[in-house]
């Protein structure tokens, strides 16, 4: 638990942690109720979980809270075949 993270969750989220809040992050990671999106190669675990009803990405390493990431969103993939077939389909009830 560092004055980093603190310091990055008010930056990143408008959050106010406090050492309660981060511990609760804590154990929400180890009880597994936060998705892992990405392990780096020095054992650090970036995972996302939803918290105060803000979704967040934590850096997660041993023990501790590293840092906490911006959320990115993630971008849909658009299936152009399917929306050209959705049209077709369309087309065809009308007539």
């Amino acid at each position: 638990m560092t004055y980093h993270a603190i310091e990055r969750a008010k930056e990143r989220y408008g959050l106010d942690f406090t050492f309660r809040d981060i511990n609760i992050i804590i154990r929400k990671i180890n009880k597994g109720k936060a998705k892992l999106i990405f392990v780096s190669s020095n054992n650090c675990y970036i995972y996302r979980l939803r918290y105060s009803g803000i979704l967040i990405e934590v850096v997660f390493s041993g023990k501790n809270i590293i840092t906490f990431n911006p959320t990115t969103p993630r971008k849909k993939r658009i299936d152009k075949d399917y929306l050209e077939k959705q049209k077709r389909l369309r087309k065809k009830k009308r007539k």
